[in-house]
């Protein structure tokens, strides 16, 4: 019995939440390999989940589109139209992915008012 407390002990020690949060963006990495996707894009889809498992303030992640434009438009005047195009295409994601999040939290902080008001 003592065996099984310290086993139970372990687990709940070496399996937190961060080290959950890594493995899934590590499997979605390997998922994106699985199934052909190009690395690049396979990196950025990860980088997503692992946006939405570790949220970061808005304000922040507002300037993940503009670094993707800015690369994009770099890319044009290098004269590489394929990896500006997918670079473009990463910007749009990173929108969507802001407008979630904006969407979210408006939604959160709505349901927070209710909760306060009806005390």
């Amino acid at each position: 019995m003592k065996n099984l407390s310290e086993l139970k002990k372990y687990i709940k020690q070496y399996l937190n939440r961060r080290i959950i949060n890594y493995a899934i963006v590590f499997f979605s990495f390997i998922l994106g390999m699985y199934l052909n996707i190009p690395v690049t894009t396979s990196i950025v889809l990860s980088g997503f989940i692992w946006l939405i498992l570790n949220p970061v303030p808005i304000k922040k992640l507002a300037y993940l589109p503009l670094i993707f434009i800015a690369i994009s438009l770099a890319l044009m005047v290098l004269r590489r139209k394929v990896a500006s195009e997918e670079f473009a295409i990463y910007a749009f994601y990173a929108l969507v992915l802001l407008a979630a999040y904006v969407i979210n939290s408006y939604f959160k902080k709505s349901t927070v008012n209710a909760n306060q008001n009806d005390k």
